[in-house]
């Protein structure tokens, strides 16, 4: 196959004003499912993935305020719920805009499941939404977990091991033949591999790193990472528009985790495994990037 896989952030597509309103989401992914609709009308062949931070802390919230009427969820169940939902919604805006296009809407979501490392200290990443000091008081009186601050704000952290395996793959190759395939949510459920059998893990994947595994998986040619920034910056601030892959390697250790490092590093990833591109960029300028004119491009 030759195409494209496109990562959409979760953040990028979460408005924190909204406090996690779905219409608020809606917009923001239809918004963004034009350009998409447009780039399949020209004949391209495309993979869709999408973070899920926001809303699956949000969900994670839900879980413990309705914790004494329910039985709580655990967390690698709210990655499939929110996997559906959030697929749900990319899937109806881009049958809209394709529609409107008179193509022929061929789209279908995959709940996809991630076998992850073992036996190594995980990295943490941030869930939920960015909390006041308040706000975090009042979490903390429900139970207790870890958290990074930020300034004068704080986010909830969980584990986030790395992903080594998409069990669906090779439908997903399949699949991505006849249409837009949306797959990868949140970056998969996490699962371990016990002999012949497999568990969740309470923990999420980072889902740029596994775009980048999917992109390898299914031949794809680019990797285009969407995310709330136009440009992936040096550490001095000023915006880099064409790299190759081991000079932005270089700059890993200086980058934030959890945020834009994984993504950098996800796309160093795909470069190395024989991709022939990766970008970084804006969620609403994917049209842009692709044209080179706004973005950073990666390369061998």
């Amino acid at each position: 196959m030759s195409g494209i896989v496109i990562a959409i952030g979760g953040n990028a597509i979460s408005d924190p004003a909204s406090f996690g309103d779905p219409h608020s989401q809606e917009a923001k992914i239809r918004k963004v499912a034009r350009e998409i609709a447009k780039l399949y009308y020209r004949g391209e062949k495309i993979v869709l993935t999408h973070g899920n931070g926001p809303q699956v802390g949000r969900e994670l919230e839900r879980n413990e305020i309705a914790a004494k009427l329910v039985p709580e969820l655990p967390l690698y169940y709210l990655t499939a719920e929110t996997e559906s939902v959030i697929g749900s919604m990319i899937s109806i805006a881009l049958t809209e805009e394709l529609i409107l296009l008179h193509k022929k809407p061929e789209i279908c979501t995959v709940i996809s499941h991630a076998i992850v490392e073992q036996g190594s200290k995980a990295e943490m990443k941030p869930i939920g939404p960015v909390l006041s000091e308040a706000q975090l008081k009042a979490e903390l009186k429900r139970g207790a977990f870890k958290y990074i601050r930020k300034g004068i704000k704080y986010r909830r952290i969980v584990p986030s091991p790395k992903p080594i395996k998409v069990l669906e793959s090779d439908m997903i190759k399949i699949l991505s033949g006849k249409g837009i395939v949306i797959a990868g949510g949140g970056g998969g459920v996490p699962m371990i591999s016990q002999g012949k059998q497999y568990r969740g893990m309470g923990a999420v994947i980072d889902k740029d790193l596994t775009s980048a595994i999917l992109a390898t998986d299914i031949s794809a040619d680019k990797l285009v990472i969407l995310t709330d920034t136009d440009y992936l910056y040096s550490p001095s601030g000023k915006p880099i528009k064409s790299a190759r892959a081991a000079v932005v390697a270089k700059m890993l250790g200086s980058l934030e985790e959890g945020t834009i490092r994984p993504k950098v590093q996800a796309c160093i990833n795909f470069i190395h495994k024989g991709g022939k591109a990766a970008y970084i960029g804006n969620l609403y300028k994917l049209r842009e990037i692709l044209n080179e004119e706004s973005g950073t491009k990666i390369t061998k």
